[in-house]
C-alpha cells in the first residue's frame, strides 16, 4: 500500500517457441525445460506471490502489492532474461511473451484482469515476441499517477478517434512505447474497440502475407 493506493499485478507469459523445442529435441527435453522455467520463476518472485502453470508452456503470476508499475516491468524483464538464458545444445534458445494487467487500473475482478493480461500478452507476440506489454501502457501510467498524486479529474475517457483526448493519447503512446510498430498497433486496437470490432488481424513485421488474429473482447 502506497499513498492510500494498493496495486497488484496479474502477469501471464507464454513460451514463444516451445513447439519447435519439442519437435527438435523431443517432449522429454521440453518437459525438463518447463520444469526449469517453473523453478526459475519461483525464485524470481516472492513467497507471497501466486504462480500457476496454466498449460505446458503458459504460466500466470498474481503479484501482490507491487507498489509501482515500474516494479512489474522490472519483474517482466528479469523473467524474459531468465528464459532467454536457457540454451539447449548451444544452438537453441527459448523466448517468451509476457502480458501484464494492473489492479485496480484495469479492473476489479480476476476475470477482467486475466482477460486484459492475455490481451497484452497477445500484443507482445504480435510485435515480435520475446518482450512484455502492460495493457494500455501509456494510459495506465497516466492513470496510476492520477491515483497516486491526485492529479486526475476522474472524467470518463473517450475512445472516439475524433476527440482531442484520443489524439493526445495516440501521441503519448507513440512517445512512450519502445517500439513504433507496437505503438501503432496499440492505437489501431483502441480505434477498433471504439468502432465495435470484436477482433482484428495484425500483419507481422517480417512477412506481410502472414498475420495473427487478436480477439479484442
Amino acid at each position: 500500500k502506497e499513498d492510500g493506493l494498493s496495486i497488484h499485478g496479474i502477469l501471464v507469459f507464454n513460451i514463444d517457441n516451445l513447439s519447435q523445442l519439442n519437435d527438435k529435441f523431443g517432449y522429454e527435453v521440453g518437459d525438463e525445460i518447463i520444469k526449469l522455467i517453473n523453478e526459475n520463476t519461483l525464485r524470481l518472485f516472492r513467497g507471497s506471490d501466486i504462480i500457476v502453470q496454466i498449460s505446458g508452456g503458459e504460466f500466470m503470476v498474481y503479484n501482490r502489492n507491487i507498489g509501482e508499475i515500474n516494479n512489474a516491468e522490472t519483474l517482466a524483464e528479469n523473467l524474459l532474461k531468465s528464459i532467454s538464458a536457457i540454451c539447449i545444445n548451444d544452438t537453441f534458445r527459448l523466448t517468451a511473451s509476457v502480458g501484464i494487467a494492473i489492479y485496480p487500473l484495469h479492473g476489479n475482478d480476476y476475470q477482467e484482469l486475466k482477460a486484459k493480461a492475455y490481451q497484452a500478452m497477445y500484443s507482445a507476440k504480435a510485435n515480435g515476441k520475446n518482450g512484455f506489454r502492460i495493457y494500455d501502457s501509456a494510459r495506465t501510467k497516466k492513470r496510476f499517477n492520477e491515483f497516486k498524486y491526485g492529479n486526475g479529474n476522474n472524467e470518463t475517457f473517450s475512445l472516439n478517434p475524433l476527440d482531442k483526448n484520443f489524439k493526445e493519447l495516440a501521441i503519448q503512446i507513440l512517445y512512450e512505447d519502445r517500439d513504433t510498430v507496437s505503438a501503432i498497433n496499440t492505437i489501431l486496437e483502441l480505434m477498433c474497440i471504439y468502432m465495435g470490432f470484436s477482433r482484428v488481424f495484425i500483419y507481422t513485421q517480417k512477412e506481410l502475407d502472414t498475420y495473427e488474429e487478436k480477439k479484442l473482447r
